[in-house]
């Protein structure tokens, strides 16, 4: 780590010079919004409702940190709404600077980090690496080796930015406060999940009888073999969640936070669901774990766990995922 420390002191007279360059220009230059937040916040003339709430912090080397933030926009005028998130990086002597990342890109850069933690030296001849993923925003998320050791940055900007620096095992505390902050959005967007296709009963109405035919006293309800529900299970109209892991810093019985939602027109139950794990690098790790639900969930119903234990799990995991392998009505 000292010899990380060297590597920094070396680089700074460049990094300040570099800045007094782009500092010059800085007066000239006019930032035009970058994200679709951004642009959103921009707009004059109209009334813009701010709601936002915060997931969490971070903290890392050298008293650096990175804050993260769930953010609703909405323009009174014509009720549109944009979502997405913030984060701020903060660095020991207080300097800090925000990136806005929109809902649509939120799920990338999740895949980004999970790829670019799993980088290792040899994925180059060269004595050195550098992983990088950025955002429009001008987020910066980097994994790069110094000296034989591997470490990660979080940078905020493009000009006058802020980084906080992390040990590579470390990064996933980030990581979890980004899964937590689309959680909280996901909560709170419209439903859009598929529209239920409509039963048989609904798309093939019973016609109903003539009122002379009704007068003379025939029997006009519809008869029990008239319709027919087709209630079969399929294991593709019950969707789940991303799994948010919740104590990711300790190292007992794993909690978690998931939903399930059923597709059908009709009720269900028994719902299992096989949960894996995975490494930094992404590599399934062994101990896959069958949950079986017997809580009945209605036609449309979207049944929340919010602290459920899964148990334990493999050490090296970085990562869990669910997926419903079966189901029964």
């Amino acid at each position: 780590m000292k010899k990380f420390m060297k590597v920094i002191i070396t680089i700074l007279p460049l990094l300040i010079t570099t800045s007094i360059s782009h500092g010059q220009n800085a007066k000239d230059e006019i930032s035009e919004p970058k994200t679709k937040l951004e642009k959103f916040t921009a707009k004059t003339g109209v009334v813009i409702i701010r709601g936002f709430q915060k997931i969490g912090s971070a903290r890392g080397l050298y008293n650096s940190s990175v804050n993260v933030e769930s953010k609703e926009f909405t323009n009174v005028g014509n009720e549109k709404k944009e979502y997405g998130i913030t984060i701020e990086t903060v660095e020991a002597d207080g300097k800090n600077h925000t990136s806005y990342i929109d809902y649509d890109e939120i799920e990338s850069l999740i895949k980004g980090i999970d790829y670019i933690t799993g980088v290792k030296p040899d994925v180059t001849n060269f004595q050195n690496f550098q992983a990088d993923y950025k955002t429009r925003g001008d987020l910066g998320v980097s994994t790069f080796s110094s000296e034989g050791e591997i470490l990660a940055s979080v940078t905020s900007g493009k000009y006058g930015s802020a980084d906080a620096f992390y040990e590579i095992n470390e990064l996933r505390k980030v990581r979890e406060l980004i899964v937590k902050a689309k959680a909280k959005i996901d909560e709170l967007k419209p439903d859009t999940r598929t529209p239920r296709k409509a039963t048989s009963e609904e798309s093939n109405e019973i016609p109903r009888q003539p009122v002379a035919e009704a007068e003379t006293g025939a029997d006009t309800s519809p008869k029990t073999n008239d319709v027919k529900a087709s209630n079969t299970c399929e294991v593709s109209l019950i969707t789940l969640s991303d799994v948010m892991w919740l104590n990711a810093d300790e190292q007992d019985a794993m909690k978690i936070k998931f939903s399930v939602t059923n597709n059908h027109d009709f009720p269900i139950s028994g719902v299992v669901v096989e949960f894996k794990f995975y490494d930094i690098a992404g590599k399934k790790l062994a101990d896959d774990k069958l949950k079986s639900f017997s809580e009945s969930l209605n036609a449309g119903e979207v049944k929340k766990f919010d602290q459920f234990n899964l148990g334990k799990y493999p050490k090296d995991t970085m990562k869990v995922v669910g997926e419903v392998v079966s189901v029964s009505n």
